[in-house]
């Protein structure tokens, strides 16, 4: 085991290059436009908003197999992605420098996984924050690295792509578990096609629909329309630290806004923590329990989570509203409702100002939300309960994976475990 800087391992003629500097466009479907939204803290590429650019001069910025790039600012700071050129043409943005190492020296996967680890993250904490912190190609050049050596670097990358290729394929069978869930939703509560007495789709078979004066709508025959506060037992906030406690000194998890994602799931990378009794002291306040639903109340709306076990092991901020429905709701079915597009526009236009920024209790209180018949609801449920219990498996899987990756990850490097 070494300690090396990454400047003693890059072939520097073909490193330290900035990108683009250009606005993204609409993507191609033949070039993408690497940005720092792209990348994920473990240093896998997202494949959400793909954007493309155009210009004379993308040819001299197009990523090769291994090369490495590293985001320069905000809060992103720090991350990387080494790319494959299995992913298709790429060229890379103005945020993102390059780095191209010397093979010999050291496997470019290798110093992936090594960015994800502390060690690393704490050299680069210096340079990140929302206030537009920046990292220099000189910077990127100067941190050091724990290098063991060569045969032990491929032998980490082939056990950590196994578990990283494992959390991807989990998060595509959720994303895709997700999307049913929410076709399912459109498909009986907006388009009106649930199943009828005979199990035929309600409006395309001649259900009637009565014009509602609330809801400024048709919807079906004996369907209601409530106030959201009418279909709830409670809506709470957590709290923030202020006066009444500082962060980072346990292991609880302490949930905001930016921990809560439009895939429904919890993200948590660069979360912070929190003790036991602080953890105490925010639930007299959020009271979060199984089945509530935890919902970010700045925007983007449409981040949500249904609380899937006993949340021994997390808490919530004053941003995040934690919701428990009544009889005349369930939690999937509210959850899939505050996750519409529908929704989303519909509070947005709730807005008073020219911008915004979020809702508020009292605001989401006063909307209107269409609730079904109970057979219909409870159908609904029966069908979101049985996926949505896979989507936490997948999840639960995923969180395990990535605990047994970060306590191996400094162990093999610093030589405390070896292969065989």
């Amino acid at each position: 085991m070494e300690i090396k800087k990454v400047g003693d391992l890059i072939i520097v003629n073909k490193s330290g290059i900035y990108g683009l500097g250009l606005s993204a466009e609409p993507y191609n479907g033949k070039v993408r436009y690497l940005r720092i939204t792209d990348i994920d803290d473990a240093g896998n590429l997202l494949d959400q908003d793909k954007k493309s650019v155009t210009t004379l001069h993308e040819n001299d910025y197009f990523l090769q197999q291994d090369d490495l790039v590293v985001a320069r600012t905000g809060n992103s700071t720090g991350r990387t992605y080494v790319y494959d050129k299995s992913e298709g043409p790429m060229v890379y943005a103005g945020f993102l420098i390059k780095y191209v190492f010397d093979k010999n020296k050291i496997n470019p996967r290798y110093l992936k996984y090594f960015t994800i680890t502390s060690i690393y993250r704490n050299q680069t904490a210096k340079y990140s924050g929302s206030t537009r912190g920046n990292m220099s190609a000189q910077d990127f050049k100067n941190i050091k690295i724990v290098l063991p050596n060569r045969t032990t670097q491929d032998k980490m990358v082939v056990l950590f792509d196994f578990i990283n290729k494992k959390m991807i394929n989990n998060n595509k069978i959720n994303a895709e578990l997700e999307s049913m869930a929410k076709t399912l939703y459109d498909y009986w509560f907006l388009q009106y096609e649930f199943p009828n007495e005979q199990g035929k789709p309600y409006k395309s078979s001649g259900g009637k629909l009565v014009w509602n004066e609330e809801f400024k709508r048709e919807i079906p025959e004996k369907w209601e329309v409530n106030k959201i506060a009418n279909c709830l037992i409670h809506i709470n906030t957590g709290l923030n630290p202020r006066d009444h406690f500082v962060l980072n000194d346990g292991n609880i998890k302490y949930i905001t806004v930016k921990n809560l994602t439009t895939t429904g799931e919890l993200d948590f990378s660069a979360c912070d923590t929190i003790s036991n009794n602080t953890k105490e002291l925010i639930n007299k306040r959020s009271m979060i329990s199984q089945g509530d639903i935890l919902f970010a109340s700045i925007a983007p709306l449409g981040r949500c989570f249904i609380i899937r076990e006993t949340p021994n092991n997390l808490e919530i901020n004053e941003s995040v509203f934690s919701i428990r429905p009544n009889h005349k709701v369930s939690s999937e079915y509210l959850y899939q409702y505050f996750m519409s597009d529908y929704f989303v526009k519909k509070a947005e236009h709730s807005s008073t100002g020219s911008v915004f920024a979020g809702i508020r209790i009292t605001t989401l209180n006063d909307m209107d939300i269409v609730t079904p018949p109970k057979v219909i609801l409870d159908k609904f449920t029966k069908y979101l309960t049985n996926l949505y219990k896979l989507k936490h498996i997948k999840s639960k899987e995923n969180q395990e994976l990535s605990s047994v990756r970060d306590f191996l990850l400094p162990l093999l490097m610093n030589g405390q475990v070896t292969f065989i």
